[in-house]
C-alpha cells in the first residue's frame, strides 16, 4: 500500500519533537487503512508499518492505564502473540523487549480474567488484584522517553519503509555518511548513518550544516515556513 506524507508536514513534525514526528507516520498509516487496524487491513501493511502501529497502541494504553488497561481493551493478543518484542530488539529499542516478554508471561496467566467484561469499579479493582504488572508499568514509564527516541530514530533512518517522502531522498542523496546528532527532548544521541531531516532543520535555526549543503537546509526550512517569510542564512561548517 502506498502511503504518502506531505514534505511540509514531515519537516514541521521533525522540528516539533519525536512524538510529533512519529505521529505523522501513525496518522498517515491509519488514514490509509480507514482508521482501524484489523484482520482485513493488517495484510495491507508491511512489517515495519504494523510494528509502528503496535508501538503507538502500546504507548497510548500503557502511559494512560498500564498493561492491565492494554489487555482489558483487547490489545494483549496483538502485542504479545505477534513478534513485536523481537521487532523492537531489531529496531534497537533496548529494554522494551524485556518488559514485553515479562508481561507476556503474565498475560498467559491472567489475560482471560483481565479481558472479561466488567464495570468501571471492577476494572479499577484489577490493579489491586494483579499487582505483578506494576513493575512493568513502572519500567515502561521510566524508559518511555528513550524507547520513543529509538523508535523515532529507526523511522527516520528507514522512512521509505513507512511512507513516501521527498525529504529523506534529498538527505540521503547529498548527506549520507555524515555524523548525526538527534536532539530529542533533553537527550542527544549520536549516530553515523547520515544526517536526518530533523538534524538539518535544527541547524537551519542557527547551527552549522556543513559547507556545500546549505541549499538542502534552506530547502527543508522552506517546507515548513509560511509563504513570504524571510529565510535564514545557514552557517558554513568549521573544520
Amino acid at each position: 500500500m502506498e502511503i504518502k506524507i506531505k514534505d511540509a508536514s514531515l519537516a514541521q513534525a521533525a522540528l516539533e519533537g519525536m512524538d510529533e514526528f512519529i505521529g505523522v507516520f501513525v496518522n498517515a498509516i491509519l488514514d490509509a487503512i480507514g482508521g482501524e487496524l484489523n484482520a482485513k487491513t493488517m495484510p495491507l501493511l508491511n512489517a515495519d508499518q504494523t510494528t509502528l502501529l503496535a508501538y503507538h497502541y502500546l504507548h497510548e494504553e500503557v502511559m494512560d492505564g498500564g498493561f492491565i488497561q492494554l489487555i482489558h481493551n483487547g490489545l494483549g493478543g496483538f502485542i504479545f502473540y505477534n513478534p513485536f518484542a523481537r521487532a523492537m530488539r531489531e529496531w534497537g529499542v533496548e529494554g522494551l523487549p524485556t518488559i514485553i516478554n515479562g508481561c507476556h508471561k503474565l498475560y498467559k496467566k491472567y489475560g482471560e480474567a483481565i479481558e472479561a467484561d466488567c464495570s468501571d469499579e471492577e476494572f479499577m479493582a484489577l490493579f489491586e488484584k494483579f499487582p505483578d504488572f506494576d513493575r512493568y508499568d513502572d519500567a515502561f514509564v521510566e524508559g518511555e522517553e528513550e524507547f520513543t527516541s529509538c523508535v523515532a530514530h529507526y523511522v527516520d533512518e528507514h522512512i521509505e519503509n513507512f511512507a513516501n517522502s521527498l525529504v529523506r531522498v534529498q538527505l540521503h542523496r547529498y548527506l549520507y555518511g555524515w555524523h548525526t546528532a538527534y536532539g530529542y527532548r533533553d537527550k542527544v544521541h549520536t549516530h553515523g548513518q547520515g544526517l536526518t531531516c530533523r538534524h538539518i532543520l535544527l541547524h537551519c535555526q542557527g547551527r552549522d550544516v556543513g559547507e556545500g549543503h546549505e541549499h538542502i537546509a534552506i530547502f527543508l526550512w522552506q517546507l515548513c515556513q509560511p509563504r513570504g517569510q524571510a529565510r535564514p542564512q545557514a552557517a558554513a561548517h568549521q573544520a
